[in-house]
C-alpha cells in the first residue's frame, strides 16, 4: 500500500498539472522568501561595511515607521494564510476527483476549496493554540531570566542564584519536549484531519477524531510514507536552497547594485531563474506532499469503513 501512495504522489503533479498551479499558489510566500532573501545579500561582511542598499526611512517617525511595517507585514500573513489554505484543500480535491476517476476541474476543486476554507482554517489555528501558549511562556521566562541575570551583573554584589536557573532550565526542557511532542501530535491530525473535512464533509472536532483512529489504525504505514516524504523533501530543498544562494546570493545583488547595464541584466535574469526553480520545486513539493497524505486518507478510510461493516454483520 505504501509503495503504491508515494509512487501515484511522486508522478501525481505531473499527471495533474493542476496540482502544480495550486500547489505555487500555496508556497507562494515560501517561494518569494526563499528567492528575496538570499538577493538582499544581508551579509554581516555589507552590513559591517554599510555597503547594503536599505530604505532611507530617517525622516519617518518611529511610530509611523513601525506601524507602516505592521500594516505591511499583516496584510501579507493573511494573503499567504488565504493562499495557502484555499489552495491546500483543492489540491484534495483535485486528488479525490482523480481518484474517482474523473476529469480533474479547477472550478469544482476551488468551489469546495472555498466551500471548506473556514473549517480547514480554524482547525489549523484550534492546533496552533497550544503550541503559541508555550511558546509564549518560554519567551516570558528566557527573557525575564535574561533581564534578572543582567540586572544580577550590573548590581555590585549581585549574584544569581543557580536554584534558580537550574529550575528554569527544567522548565525550559519540558516545555520543548512538550512543544516536540504536540507538534508530531498536531501534524498527524492536519495532514489527515484536512481531507476529512474536505473529501468527507466533517466538522472539525469529527475530523480530528477520524484522523486520529486512521493514524493508530495504521502508524506503520503512516511512518514510512512520513519517511518518503522528508526524504524526497529533503533534497528537493537542497536543491531549491542551493539554486538560491548560486543564482540569487550576495554577489548577484553586487551586480544589480553596481548600475552597469550587463550586470545589471544578469542580476535580474539570474534572480529571475532562481525564482522560477524555487517556483518548480515547492509547487511539486506542496503537491505530492498533498497527494500522499490524500491518497493515504482515501485508501485507510476506505479500508476502516470496509472493516467496520464487517464487524457490524
Amino acid at each position: 500500500m505504501v509503495g503504491n501512495i508515494i509512487g501515484k504522489a511522486i508522478t501525481y503533479p505531473f499527471k495533474k498539472p493542476q496540482l502544480l498551479l495550486l500547489g505555487f499558489l500555496a508556497e507562494f510566500g515560501t517561494i518569494a522568501f526563499n528567492t528575496i532573501n538570499p538577493s538582499l545579500g544581508l551579509t554581516p561582511d555589507s552590513i559591517a561595511s554599510g555597503n547594503q542598499a536599505l530604505p532611507d526611512i530617517s525622516n519617518l517617525s518611529p511610530f509611523i515607521a513601525i506601524l507602516g511595517l505592521c500594516c505591511v507585514l499583516i496584510f501579507f500573513i493573511v494573503v499567504f494564510v488565504f493562499l495557502s489554505t484555499i489552495s491546500s484543500t483543492a489540491m484534495i480535491s483535485i486528488v479525490q476527483q482523480s481518484e474517482a476517476n474523473r476529469t480533474p476541474s479547477l472550478s469544482l476543486a476551488f468551489s469546495v476549496g472555498s466551500n471548506r476554507f473556514l473549517r480547514v482554517f480554524f482547525m489549523r489555528l484550534l492546533l496552533s493554540i497550544p503550541a503559541i501558549i508555550i511558546g509564549g511562556i518560554l519567551f516570558l521566562l528566557f527573557g525575564g531570566a535574561f533581564i534578572q541575570a543582567l540586572n544580577a551583573q550590573n548590581t555590585p554584589g549581585g549574584s544569581t542564584n543557580q536554584m534558580d536557573v537550574f529550575s528554569l532550565l527544567c522548565a525550559a526542557c519540558g516545555s520543548i519536549c512538550f512543544l516536540g511532542s504536540y507538534g508530531i501530535i498536531a501534524q498527524i491530525i492536519r495532514v489527515l484531519g484536512e481531507p476529512a473535512i474536505v473529501i468527507e464533509n466533517r466538522d472539525i472536532f469529527s475530523s480530528m477524531s477520524r484522523a486520529w483512529k486512521l493514524f493508530t489504525g495504521a502508524i506503520g504505514s503512516y511512518i514510512a510514507v512520513f519517511l518518503a516524504i522528508f526524504i524526497i523533501g529533503g533534497i528537493i530543498n537542497f536543491i531549491s536552497s542551493l539554486s538560491s544562494q548560486l543564482l540569487a546570493g550576495a554577489h548577484i545583488a553586487k551586480l544589480i547594485e553596481s548600475g552597469e547595464g550587463i550586470s545589471v541584466f544578469i542580476g535580474i535574469a539570474s534572480s529571475g531563474l532562481a525564482f522560477i526553480i524555487n517556483s518548480v520545486a515547492f509547487s511539486y513539493l506542496s503537491g505530492m506532499t498533498t497527494s500522499a497524505w490524500s491518497l493515504f486518507f482515501i485508501e485507510n478510510a476506505a479500508r476502516e469503513d470496509q472493516s467496520s461493516q464487517l464487524q457490524a454483520t
